[in-house]
């Protein structure tokens, strides 16, 4: 029999949520309620924007509707589109190790499915996902992903959790068959 080693469930989270001075205005929303996850799971900071290379600060970001389909840019000047950038970030993390996401939300990266939808004025005409969660949804349909806010809800937390630990436990099986262990 072949030892494997186990390892917590690993969750990507949203790296203000974590308490890190990443926000576009330098700021954080460190949340209690993520941070009370880490005794049982290995919470892996993520910030699509500062990994793409915006700065921080930087100028805020909108997420628009258009005739090419939904776009990431900059409030303050339209012409400044990062979407390319944020998808193809979003791709690469979906195939990583991780078990589930605690993502921002109403974030034009990261929001699992609140963050306002722009039109070409700025005025809100809908509700998506951010282009970082969408871009990782397309690589991972299953992947298991909720926002900060939805974590609140105990009922959309259990079942959070149950799929993130479910998924965990899956990987390990398949990575034992795959070393001819059993676990």
């Amino acid at each position: 029999m072949t030892a494997t080693k186990t390892r917590r469930p690993r969750i990507g989270v949203s790296a203000c949520l974590l308490g890190e001075t990443v926000r576009y205005d330098g700021g954080h929303k460190r949340s209690e309620a993520v941070l009370a996850l880490e005794p049982e799971f290995e919470l892996i900071p993520l910030c699509p924007e500062f990994t793409i290379g915006l700065g921080i600060p930087r100028p805020p970001l909108g997420l628009f509707a258009t005739e090419t389909g939904t776009r990431v840019r900059r409030l303050e000047d339209m012409r400044v589109d990062v979407t390319e950038d944020l998808r193809e970030f979003g791709h690469m993390t979906a195939w990583k190790e991780l078990d589930g996401y605690v993502l921002k939300a109403r974030s034009p990266s990261c929001a699992p499915e609140d963050a306002p939808l722009l039109d070409a004025d700025g005025e809100t005409v809908g509700h998506s996902a951010g282009l970082f969660a969408l871009a990782i949804r397309e690589e991972d349909a299953e992947a298991p992903m909720i926002s900060e806010e939805a974590l609140a809800d105990e009922e959309a937390r259990q079942a959070f959790l149950e799929a993130v630990r479910r998924r965990a436990g899956r990987d390990r099986s398949l990575a034992s068959l795959l070393q001819g262990g059993d676990d």
